[in-house]
């Protein structure tokens, strides 16, 4: 019997243990069990590894496990595994198949979910108007409805936890002209220190919003995904940026169907949530285990047939089932050559904006690619400097040359980091 772990945030959780009993009863050799802490899963994965007994796989982000894969705790899957290198053919967008990628183009890991994030507006509160197409349209439409007295917010922004990353990107790649990173250079030198830069005009833009304006929620630097998703439900809002799969949530709440998906506003980009499986280097590096932990990964993660074995010509059953059960999308493009998840995702939302939206998606987490030192820097799960800025701006007027000289605190911040980590 070989035992196989894999540990989890707490999102899905139910339909993981689903996923494992399913596979453990046709498996009597092999036993799939979960872990986690949804409280603090960085602190128990990094309990796991300083400890020495890690989990065989594990969910994560790519900008905590770029780290990981720095310390050794966590292994390049194709190096152990060469067939795993098919797995990059599966998905044909690039900025999502990034975050299963190393830079030099091996297979990391397997796909958990991925989906990009959605430009949603409140169709009652617009009185039918339009979704607004362009930036200043946003802030116009919004004094609108305030001044109509309809809300006295809006926009809100999920600032406080996981996916406040995306969020911010979400408005950046939609408000400036694309290009190849937004932040940082090929050799993790940062770019947004300037005036012209991506992130100076979006923290202006949020800055105005909040303090000008006044038409964007103060509170969304103490909400996370889910409370802005309840914020929504609930109709206290107009205007959010989220990912997409959370519109079922916001119709159950709201009883009905008042909040929908538009693209996003200006150049149309928008950011993607990408959420991979990732192995340990100690299960890699265990050759009675690695058969199974592979074959493990690909149910989760890749085709399996009917008896859940790993089979190249067969279908995304777990990634499929996310779909099913609560419209959790994967981008691989087999998945999405299924009827029933076209026609599932249409019942969640406007099935035709989504698949244009996701003609013009970018990574966030890969900018150009996840620095060893990205998650100390932007820390989705605590303060960071990123993050402290970003918060700033939104409770206090902050001028241009304020605004610029704090950027340059944090490049300096970025710089340190860049040194520390590859001096060690």
């Amino acid at each position: 019997m070989t035992d196989i772990e894999v540990s989890y945030w707490g999102l899905l959780g139910h339909l993981i243990d689903k996923n494992i009993s399913l596979y453990n009863a046709k498996h009597r050799n092999v036993r799939v069990r979960a872990s986690g802490d949804a409280a603090n899963y960085l602190g128990f994965l990094n309990d796991r590894f300083v400890g020495g007994t890690p989990p065989d796989f594990f969910q994560t982000f790519n900008e905590p496990n770029a780290y990981y894969l720095w310390k050794g705790w966590a292994g390049v899957l194709e190096d152990f595994v060469p067939e795993a290198a098919r797995y990059r053919k599966e998905i044909s967008k690039e900025q999502y198949r990034k975050s299963i990628m190393t830079p030099d183009g091996r297979v990391q890991g397997v796909i958990y979910y991925g989906a990009h994030a959605a430009f949603m507006y409140n169709k009652v509160h617009l009185d039918g108007a339009a979704p607004p197409t362009e930036w200043d349209d946003v802030i116009a439409q919004s004094r609108r409805v305030k001044d109509r007295g309809v809300v006295a917010s809006p926009i809100v922004l999920d600032l406080a936890g996981p996916g406040y990353l995306e969020t911010l990107y979400s408005l950046m790649v939609g408000m400036n002209p694309p290009q190849p990173s937004y932040l940082f250079d090929e050799d993790f030198n940062p770019i947004f220190d300037d005036p012209k830069s991506p992130l100076f005009v979006t923290l202006r833009w949020i800055s105005d919003a909040a303090n000008k304006q006044k038409v964007l929620a103060k509170e969304s630097t103490q909400l996370g995904a889910f409370d802005t998703t309840y914020a929504m439900g609930q109709l206290k809002h107009t205007f959010s940026w989220l990912p997409r799969y959370v519109l079922p949530v916001i119709d159950y709440m709201s009883m009905s169907r008042n909040v929908s998906q538009a693209l996003n506003p200006g150049y149309g980009y928008i950011s993607c949530y990408t959420r991979v499986y990732s192995p340990s280097m100690k299960s890699l590096k265990n050759p009675k285990k690695l058969d199974a932990l592979w074959n493990v990964m690909q149910y989760f993660g890749g085709r399996t047939n009917d008896r859940l074995e790993p089979d190249p010509r067969g279908a995304f059953r777990v990634l499929k089932s996310q779909v099913m059960d609560c419209g959790v999308p994967a981008p691989a493009d087999g998945l999405w050559r299924d009827k029933e998840v076209n026609e599932a995702m249409g019942r969640w939302g406007p099935l035709d904006v989504l698949k244009e939206q996701d003609k013009k998606i970018y990574n966030a987490q890969c900018d150009p690619w996840p620095a060893p030192w990205l998650q100390e820097w932007v820390n989705e799960w605590g303060v960071s400097p990123l993050k402290t800025l970003l918060h700033s701006v939104v409770q206090n007027e902050t001028g241009s040359a304020q605004l610029l000289a704090e950027l340059r605190k944090i490049a300096l911040i970025w710089k340190d980091l860049k040194r520390r980590y590859t001096q060690q």
